[in-house]
């Protein structure tokens, strides 16, 4: 059984990434797909570019109410079993429409679809991926939910039935329309980008935030209503915080996009799963932070997890990772390393920065087991030191090198804390050494993060690798891979020619799954070695 499906492209001015957006729809693979574009009354070439479609698309060109009035108006001309709508400056990815209506064929009861999201520049330049959360209705309406909207589909009969997009919404409609449904079914969260959301000046998301501070209210006192004290309180300190970081950010430039980045630490912090419950404290934790080392340009001492104790210095990024995060940034990846480890292990930490990762191996595998940290600069490595010795752990041994394909020196950056990476010029010279010759056996598990030089530090462990040893890497893959001639598809292919296999740990229910391509939703992955797969459930399971 196959379902229809239908978009509608509100758009108005929007002549400069219309094209470019109507080209993504018309691209998918998918059969019965109907696109309308309702542009509303454009004095720019957004009806000369329509026109071009000739009967390849409908489109409708009159005043309208705005953006949600232009996307009811587009509904009602659809006779389809899927609606959604897409921006006229954003992009559907190839096979997103399939991906959907597979789902949706797949799930009789969800009513909303939706996955992750590629952040791109005025030009289309990835900027970053947006990963989609599980959803529920008592998520959204407490306002804890992720809305990545496009891409996302939702059953025509659902949204009939809410009766369609609120046009009290300039902003937030989505989010308004998403909790609606979600009183009525399911949501299904697809894995992997389905879409591509374009950050510039003109988008409505970059303009004053007024707005959407006074819809979040308004979301509060609709969807909150047994509960309107609490939610002001929750929604009102976090749009004080938001302002107050808006008011010292007026000007544009870099000071600007510092600010958009606290904003986005603020909002991950916020929504981060051991924060759940309390978003307000842990975003008082980031901002007490922010002002004691700025008052003080001191250091802190932080016990973020059992036997776990760390110097967070005022430059400290990923120290402070686990002062906001309740000791768990990576809360997969650090729930895995939990429930696996056990003592006497061996682990290798590759690009180990402070050591938060060294130190958090360290406490589960004991002074009977062994940590090798490889990390070649300097400040970096004495840092984890210091860190080291402050926990009393004795099984760590660090190396300062960086890892690659060949052994010798190389260059290496400076000054970006856990960005620093192997350069052609510049920087420092440093170690370099292959994983293949370093004189351990037996590793248990290890951690990778090198910075996009992956590839080269797996093709130096391609012996250890072939026989399984370790049996799971903890990396991340991502687009600074290419900075070395790679895309992220090579670091996969480079796994899978050792015998690994991608995969998802559930930090919740502690099982692990198979998951190829799984760096599209989430930079930061497992790899299992296919011969080890089932003793490394055995550990999960405690046997």
């Amino acid at each position: 059984m196959s379902l229809s499906v239908g978009v509608v492209v509100p758009n108005f001015r929007g002549g400069r990434f219309l094209r470019e957006c109507i080209d993504s729809l018309l691209e998918q693979d998918y059969p019965d797909l109907q696109v309308i574009v309702m542009d509303g009354g454009s004095d720019d070439d957004s009806v000369e570019i329509l026109e071009s479609y000739g009967d390849r698309i409908r489109w409708v060109s009159e005043p309208d109410e705005g953006q949600s009035d232009a996307i009811n108006k587009g509904l009602a001309l659809l006779d389809t079993d899927l609606v959604g709508w897409l921006n006229s400056d954003d992009m559907l990815l190839p096979g997103a429409v399939r991906r959907v209506a597979e789902a949706a064929v797949a799930d009789a009861d969800a009513v909303l679809f939706h996955g992750d999201l590629e952040i791109v520049d005025v030009e289309g330049a990835l900027m970053q991926v947006a990963t989609s959360s599980d959803l529920d209705y008592e998520e959204m309406r407490a306002g804890r939910g992720k809305t990545l909207q496009p891409g996302s589909f939702y059953r025509a009969s659902a949204v009939r039935e809410v009766g369609g997009v609120d046009k009290a919404f300039y902003l937030l409609m989505d989010v308004d329309l998403w909790i609606r449904l979600l009183a009525h079914g399911t949501a299904k969260r697809i894995h992997g980008p389905l879409a591509r959301f374009r950050v510039h000046q003109a988008a409505k998301s970059s303009q004053k935030p007024y707005r959407y501070y006074w819809e979040t209210a308004m979301l509060g006192l609709r969807h909150e209503r047994d509960r309107p004290v609490s939610a002001l309180v929750r929604r009102g300190t976090r749009i004080g915080l938001y302002q107050a970081a808006y008011v010292l950010g007026v000007d544009r430039g870099p000071r600007r996009r510092q600010l958009n980045a606290a904003r986005r630490v603020l909002k991950d912090i916020a929504t981060h799963p051991v924060n759940a419950d309390h978003p307000v404290r842990a975003v008082l934790r980031f901002a007490g932070w922010q002002t004691f080392k700025r008052v003080t340009g001191r250091p802190l001492v932080i016990h973020p997890f059992p036997g776990g104790i760390f110097r967070c210095h005022p430059d400290s990024v990923s120290v402070a990772s686990l002062l906001y995060m309740q000791g768990s940034p990576d809360m997969a990846e650090m729930s895995f390393m939990r429930a696996y480890l056990k003592p006497g292990d061996t682990v290798l930490d590759v690009g180990a920065n402070e050591g938060i990762y060294t130190v958090l191996a360290g406490t589960l595998v004991g002074n009977g087991g062994r940590v090798v940290s490889f990390e070649p600069d300097r400040r970096a490595g004495d840092r984890l030191l210091e860190n080291v010795s402050l926990s009393g752990l004795r099984c760590v041994e660090l190396r300062r090198a960086a890892v690659s394909d060949r052994e010798g020196e190389l260059r290496f950056s400076l000054g970006l804390d856990s960005m620093n990476h192997i350069v052609e010029a510049g920087g420092v010279t440093v170690p370099c050494e292959r994983l293949d010759d370093v004189p351990v056996d037996e590793v248990a598990f290890a951690k990778i993060d090198v910075a996009g030089a992956e590839v080269l530090a797996f093709r130096g462990a391609r012996a250890r690798m072939l026989r399984g040893d370790p049996p799971v890497w903890i990396l991340e893959i991502n687009q600074t891979c290419q900075r070395y001639g790679f895309q992220p598809e090579d670091v996969e292919a480079e796994l899978e020619r050792c015998g690994y296999v991608l995969a998802r740990f559930d930090w919740k229910t502690r099982k692990l799954e198979r998951a190829p391509g799984a760096w599209r939703s989430s930079m930061n992955v497992l790899a299992v070695h296919e011969r080890r797969w089932d003793g490394v459930e055995a550990r999960l399971r405690g046997n």
